[in-house]
């Protein structure tokens, strides 16, 4: 690499360092880098990369608040590449974060199981399993990303930065998971633990509450609410039907013994489901239990 062209990469990270990313702002940064026709030359060359990114502030500012060098953190570079900044820019040695999401979903899930015990002794395994369910959601993930700044550092291919991926909850879940991932295979254990207490703490200073506060894991979420209702009173399990009634918006029915209880739409199925659930828990089962023709 000439030292002219090492110069220009210092220059363009010096000036960049000292701005305040906005969320996708590194990945529109690095597209617009790599673009350059200047570049191409050394295009496979993942060195360039790291250089790169080794001048951006939020990245240092994520390296103290989890104890970590910067050389030992590049250690977990991999699990900030989606899978289409990859297919469009052919780094050599780059993967994409998918096999880390898979084991991050593993590792974030023990962690949470092992402080429930510990902070919930006298709690049933039926209490747990909900506690668990709520705080290792898509959307709890997606918080605890944006609360370190991930939002602002996934790296984007430019189709998913022009959809804006990075607002994506189940995007910046996996973010969250691949990240988790990589620090417990480059770490071990005792090191993940740790970070994720300290992503904790972070996250409870934004929100002002404990991230295990008992107000909010002793409320079950809608649909086993009403499972559990359904299946005591009227003693049949919900239906719940779908329909995509439009681009990213879906209709949801919900039936109980045939009978339509309610009716709700939203962003995803998911969604739908949920304010469908919701609506059907107004009803007083004990009062319509002759309606659906229970005995």
């Amino acid at each position: 690499m000439s030292d002219i062209f090492k110069y220009g990469i210092f220059m363009q990270t010096t000036f960049i360092s000292s701005l305040k990313l906005e969320d996708g702002q590194l990945a529109r940064m690095v597209v617009d880098h790599f673009e350059n026709k200047n570049y191409l030359i050394e295009k496979n060359n993942v060195k360039i990369l790291y250089q790169f990114l080794s001048g951006q502030a939020a990245l240092r500012e994520l390296c103290d608040l989890l104890s970590l060098t910067w050389d030992s953190f590049m250690k977990c570079f991999e699990s900030f590449i989606h899978k289409s900044f990859v297919n469009e820019y052919k780094f050599i040695g780059i993967k994409d974060n998918e096999r880390l999401e898979f084991l991050g979903d593993t590792v974030i899930g023990l962690y949470i199981s092992e402080a429930l015990i510990h902070k919930f002794p006298h709690d049933s395994e039926g209490n747990l399993s909900r506690y668990r369910s709520q705080l290792v959601c898509r959307d709890t993930l997606a918080e605890l990303s944006k609360s370190i700044g991930l939002s602002k550092l996934i790296l984007l291919g430019k189709g998913e930065l022009f959809r804006e991926g990075f607002t994506n909850k189940s995007l910046l879940a996996d973010f969250f998971e691949a990240f988790i991932g990589s620090i417990y295979i480059h770490f071990g254990k005792d090191k993940t633990w740790k970070c994720l207490e300290k992503i904790i703490l972070e996250y409870e200073s934004i929100i002002l509450k404990s991230f295990w506060a008992l107000e909010k894991l002793e409320v079950s979420d809608a649909k086993s609410g009403l499972q559990e209702k359904a299946l005591a009173i009227i003693g049949e399990l919900p239906l719940y039907t779908s329909e995509k009634v439009a681009e990213n918006y879906f209709k949801v029915s919900v039936y109980i013994k045939g009978s339509l209880m309610a009716e709700a739409g939203g962003k995803s199925k998911k969604l739908a489901e949920k304010k469908a659930a919701e609506k059907a828990l107004e009803f007083n089962f004990n009062e319509i239990k002759g309606e659906l023709n229970v005995n």
